[in-house]
């Protein structure tokens, strides 16, 4: 309750300084510029006034209704409407530590419940994830809230066999697909990277396994960077050219100044390992550049390397259900790597994967404080050798 009321009282305040300094509630331009949330209140508007707009995505779409139905011209519905994917985001986000755990037994409750408040205190303090949901009236919420639940239906489907969830998935990933293509393209891709690195592994070992995603991606740089990648359709050549186009023309203080079009894959490789890091942990120190990016850098790149730090510890004792939501967040890191140079873009972009993350986190290092199998184990050994 109390992240929740926090939050609400983030956005009210926003939208009130909003009000006051003439931007109508949209939002407070706190970085400079302009944002997409005035893009999307102007569209709404056309929308809900019967006007042409441009529809880039269904959340264009669903505020458009919203206000139209309700009647109430203002951001501030807009906004209440975010703080509903804000509830989903928490529901799945719970949904996805209980579905962490095997079969319960009761003992396990005290600490379910601690996960999940360790995890609320995360969401409390997660500048990002704050500014997104509360800032403006962005549609990012509902991308990670719908990528939660995608992620959740899913492990439901597959590792529980919970077959009547196959229709809540197949939507959760539609969804997914009108808020943001390449968002539902990841998980696609992770689902196909998960169940391929298993049945690879029982034939070859991870190094050759390394080995022939090494060549696959050479031979595809080399002769395929021109063909059309299903779902987000668009080609690797595309997508180079995205991210050269604000390296040239929109570069501003946060670039990490990151060219991924190169002569040849052995350059391409080394550079995209380079802008996965950053996009994934950064701002590293060379890319601070402001107070913005010393902020971050102090209350989200040190807090993430110790949570990988603690991952890495535990890697042995990860689940399959954990390994599957390692691999959402690795593939999402792998997606944005390609066309994102911006610091200030990936704090915004990666909060899906770094909401994987802190769920397999809380969890692990619970467990590992708590061992709490192991005394229900011992109890049950010596309660036999007494009857015996």
């Amino acid at each position: 309750m109390l992240v929740i009321i926090s939050y609400f009282l983030v956005t009210t305040a926003v939208f009130l300084v909003s009000v006051e300094i003439g931007n109508k509630g949209v939002s407070i331009p706190l970085f400079g510029g302009g944002d997409d949330g005035n893009f999307y209140w102007e569209q709404a508007m056309n929308r809900a006034q019967g006007l042409p707009t441009i529809d880039l995505t269904i959340y264009v779409v669903i505020i458009g209704k919203l206000v139209s139905f309700t009647g109430i011209h203002s951001p501030y519905i807009i906004r209440l409407f975010n703080q509903i994917g804000f509830l989903l985001l928490l529901h799945y986000s719970f949904t996805l530590i209980d579905l962490q755990h095997g079969n319960r037994y009761e003992i396990e409750t005290q600490i379910i419940y601690k996960q999940k408040f360790i995890l609320s205190v995360c969401y409390l303090f997660y500048l990002s994830l704050i500014t997104m949901v509360n800032l403006s009236i962005y549609r990012d919420v509902w991308i990670y809230a719908l990528f939660a639940a995608s992620a959740s239906y899913y492990i439901k489907v597959v590792h529980k066999r919970r077959l009547r969830n196959i229709p809540l998935l197949i939507l959760s990933v539609w969804l997914l697909y009108g808020f943001r293509t390449y968002a539902a393209a990841s998980i696609i891709v992770a689902i196909i990277a998960y169940h391929g690195y298993r049945f690879l592994k029982k034939l070859i070992s991870v190094k050759k396994m390394l080995v022939l995603v090494i060549l696959l991606l050479s031979v595809y740089y080399t002769f395929h960077i021109d063909s059309k990648v299903p779902v987000v359709s668009m080609t690797l050549r595309d997508a180079l050219g995205y991210r050269m186009q604000f390296l040239e023309e929109y570069a501003g203080g946060s670039q990490m100044w990151i060219s991924l079009d190169q002569p040849n894959v052995i350059l391409f490789v080394l550079h995209y390992i380079y802008s996965f890091i950053g996009n994934a942990i950064g701002p590293l120190p060379w890319h601070i550049s402001g107070w913005s990016t010393l902020l971050v850098f102090f209350v989200e790149t040190i807090p993430i390397i110790y949570i990988l730090r603690c991952l890495y510890r535990e890697r042995r004792s990860f689940s399959e259900i954990q390994k599957y939501l390692l691999t959402n967040a690795l593939v999402w890191f792998a997606l944005i790597a390609i066309t994102n140079d911006n610091m200030g873009a990936a704090t915004r972009l990666r909060v899906p994967a770094w909401i994987m993350l802190m769920l397999v986190f809380v969890v692990t290092k619970t467990r590992e404080q708590n061992s709490y199998q192991v005394p229900v184990v011992n109890l049950l050994n010596s309660d036999i050798k007494v009857r015996s």
